[in-house]
């Protein structure tokens, strides 16, 4: 992939993931720094022009085949957000199902209770697994989950 394809491709995904306050700004920043053009490594992976862009589009498409590779093409969404840990003493969450490992709280609006989702970080480094959509959290705001 070269680096304007890569671009292109960065910019695809980006404007149409990643919609949260200030997405606007970074993505200006990036554009003024040399993330398009920049190599990812100094001597190892992807060390060459454009190399850090190419390696987060390949990232992000990794991820996405095993988002089809374990859910097949059924799957509805696919959401970038900041998820936190909460516990809760109480035995059920707002939708009524009840809390545990493999429950957490959302915003029902974006996500209804009683959704199935797959979690994992972007670059694979840390995955949950599934989850069951029970609660809202205190801190529920669009694009965050607990």
């Amino acid at each position: 992939m070269d680096v304007i394809m890569a671009k292109n491709r960065f910019a695809e995904i980006y404007t149409k993931y990643v919609n949260r306050e200030g997405s606007d700004k970074l993505f200006a920043y990036l554009e003024n720094s040399d993330f398009f053009t920049a190599p990812a490594s100094g001597r190892f992976h992807m060390a060459q022009e454009g190399g850090l862009c190419t390696h987060s589009v390949n990232v992000y498409e990794r991820l996405l085949s095993l988002v089809k590779a374990d859910l097949g093409d059924g799957y509805a969404e696919v959401y970038s957000m900041r998820a936190t840990g909460y516990y809760s003493a109480r035995g059920r969450g707002a939708s009524g199902i009840g809390l545990a490992y493999g429950t957490f709280a959302v915003d029902p609006t974006l996500i209804p209770y009683g959704t199935k989702v797959y979690i994992a970080s972007p670059d694979g480094s840390f995955v949950y697994g599934w989850a069951i959509a029970t609660d809202t959290g205190a801190f529920i705001h669009t694009n965050r989950m607990q």
